[in-house]
């Protein structure tokens, strides 16, 4: 008789008769369903269970051990404080879940012990410490010390688990905090910032700002970054940072006026879209987005006026369209110029009021902007698919793929292609693959871009072939539209694509392959890895991440070496989407000397990297 066939009937009877060696023993049996009932046994038992269940946290059993941890967690048996930790040291990184759940659910009679085990020398040890120590709750000031030592380590993966802590542990941190910021060691400022005053809140900021000014710029992309993640900030207290010279500060600043979501950000987020740097006017957009209808009517004033700021101008439309259009009395009065085209023979007032409508997408403008579509004048003719291509109505759909004919005008064709794929009906398939042999390179780059909008999987063979046209934009825009179908079939010639003669096509398919997840794309990435350009290396790093095959763990720790700072940030981003334990130490040793912007942003990679992974165990 086999053991499975031994225990299947036995765990009740076990039960009865208080057999704790008996239940330990089913741990082993292969069913979970068993193993189940054997733990829920002798929680029920309890107090004789104990001892017992602590000694099998030395099973030569992986299972037996972590079923015997299940129980004294459930039991919230204090006696197993000390053997869970002392289990948690020996366990493979690999496993520590079930030891470290066992503890938590002790809860705070488990904290000292936890804390006295931060003092260790064994950086994976104090990793998972300090893990449990975190979801504890508040632990309070006995652990501050202890863990501003931590801060103070070698290990970057300590220092994060240090920091999320002292956050968890609230205001008596503060101090201690503001302390490790100050030290001349970057990493533990750096950390102390960003894990750590993200969780204490709205009071962490005052004693934040003096550091603002900080002569070091990796405290102040620290400070920057903690200014967007504390939570319900008055947008009083945030306005003035929008004129700091640093951009870094000046973007997170917007983020979190856009958190606010109170009417009196919009204004200056408004004067935001002017800002020198790009990147801090994308943030303000979408944070006006995100603020949503009250600053409807304040962008429509700054889009309307003339004297506006161009870069204002081009921000308040940009943002508006994506909120969905305009106000409702403003659409009437621009339909009503339109219509008058049917009342007047002169071209540039048709023209005008095609080109108010640009963007607009109002289904009342359908017919009027159909109608100009027949005008004789090339000019009205363009004015009008332009605008149709924010409308998006499936009644413009038969016009559209006429205008895809249209032969006096490439700027037409590529309009009514672009219109096409916005509106996603499939009537356009067959007619859009036909344009992918224009004659014109922007109109086959349209077509192709709107077949991949439409994610329909008829396109694919086409858009495989589209992968030889001669002009580089056209391949590269083929290659992003299969990545949206997502058809396996494209796999093959996606990794063919990877030696494209144009870096950006090869680029687009290590991304388009990471983008279908399909391990078959797995080889040809981490070849890519050895790419000439780093772009390429790069998004092949990021592709293996999504698709995160261990397979592709060895090579991406070599990528960590990479000459290139960005090469090294998507590996290390790579590495902590696939999770796995071996990448800890080279993340952990990822040189971050120099003092510049890179280095900072290396540092936020590798350290969001290594939360990834030590969180995951």
């Amino acid at each position: 008789m086999g053991i499975s066939d031994f225990f299947k009937p036995g765990v009740e009877r076990m039960k009865a008769k208080k057999d704790v060696e008996g239940l330990i023993k089913a741990f082993r049996h292969e069913r979970e369903d068993v193993r189940r009932r054997a733990a829920e046994a002798l929680v029920e038992i309890g107090e004789p269970a104990v001892d017992p269940l602590i000694r099998a946290l030395k099973d030569e059993d992986v299972i037996v051990r972590f079923k015997a941890a299940e129980a004294l967690g459930e039991m919230r048996a204090t006696k197993a404080i000390e053997p869970l930790i002392q289990a948690s040291k020996d366990e493979n990184a690999r496993e520590p879940k079930p030891l470290a759940e066992a503890l938590r659910k002790i809860g705070r009679p488990a904290a000292k012990p936890l804390i006295q085990a931060l003092k260790g020398e064994d950086m994976l040890v104090q990793i998972k410490v300090a893990a449990i120590l975190r979801d504890l709750g508040e632990i309070g000031e006995p652990a501050i010390e202890a863990l501003v030592q931590d801060l103070k380590g070698a290990n970057v993966g300590v220092q994060i688990e240090a920091a999320a802590v002292l956050g968890e542990i609230g205001e008596p941190a503060i101090e201690p905090l503001i302390q490790a910021l100050k030290d001349p060691d970057r990493p533990i400022r750096w950390t102390a910032a960003a894990f750590a005053f993200e969780s204490i809140g709205k009071w962490g900021l005052r004693p934040l700002i003096p550091l603002l000014k900080d002569p070091n710029n990796h405290v102040r992309w620290a400070v920057a970054h903690a200014l967007g993640q504390i939570p319900g900030l008055e947008v009083d207290a945030l306005t003035d940072f929008l004129k700091y010279e640093d951009g870094y500060i000046r973007l997170k600043t917007a983020e979190a006026l856009g958190e606010t979501k109170e009417a009196e950000a919009v204004r200056p987020l408004i004067q935001a879209l002017k800002d020198k740097d790009a990147y801090v006017r994308r943030t303000a957009r979408k944070a006006l987005v995100k603020i949503g209808e009250p600053a409807r009517h304040p962008l429509w004033q700054a889009f309307v006026r003339r004297n506006s700021n161009i870069y204002v101008r081009q921000g308040a439309r940009a943002t508006l369209i994506e909120m969905g259009g305009v106000l409702q009395e403003h659409y009437i009065q621009i339909v009503e110029l339109l219509e008058t085209r049917s009342k007047k023979e002169d071209s540039a007032v048709h023209q005008k009021t095609a080109e108010a409508l640009d963007g607009v997408g109002d289904a009342r403008t359908v017919e009027p902007l159909i109608e100009a579509l027949k005008d004789g004048n090339i000019y009205v003719k363009e004015s009008a698919v332009k605008s149709l291509n924010g409308v998006g109505d499936v009644r413009t759909v038969g016009p559209l793929i006429q205008a895809l004919k249209d032969e006096d005008s490439s700027r037409i064709r590529q309009e009514a292609a672009k219109s096409l794929g916005k509106i996603k009906d499939t009537r356009a398939i067959r007619p859009l693959i036909q344009t992918l042999r224009d004659k014109d390179m922007m109109v086959r780059v349209e077509a192709a871009s709107a077949l991949g909008r439409i994610e329909n999987t008829r396109a694919v063979s086409s858009l495989i072939r589209t992968l030889k046209d001669e002009d580089s934009l056209v391949r590269r825009v083929a290659v992003e539209a299969l990545a949206r179908i997502k058809d396996t079939r494209a796999i093959e010639p996606l990794a063919q694509a990877l030696k494209d003669e144009d870096e950006d096509v090869r680029s687009a398919a290590a991304w388009a392959l990471g983008k279908i997840g399909d391990v078959k794309a797995v080889d040809p990435l981490i070849q890519a890895l050895k790419d000439e350009d780093e772009d390429v290396r790069s998004a092949a790093a990021e592709a293996l991440g999504k698709i995160g095959d261990v397979k592709a763990v060895d090579p991406l720790i070599q990528a960590l070496k990479d000459e290139d700072w960005s090469v090294q940030s998507s590996a290390a981003t790579a590495l902590g989407d696939i999770g796995d334990e071996r990448a800890i130490d080279p993340l952990s040793m990822v040189s971050t000397d120099a003092d510049d912007d890179e280095a900072q942003l290396l540092i936020v990679t590798v350290a969001e990297a290594l939360k990834k992974i030590e969180r995951g165990y």
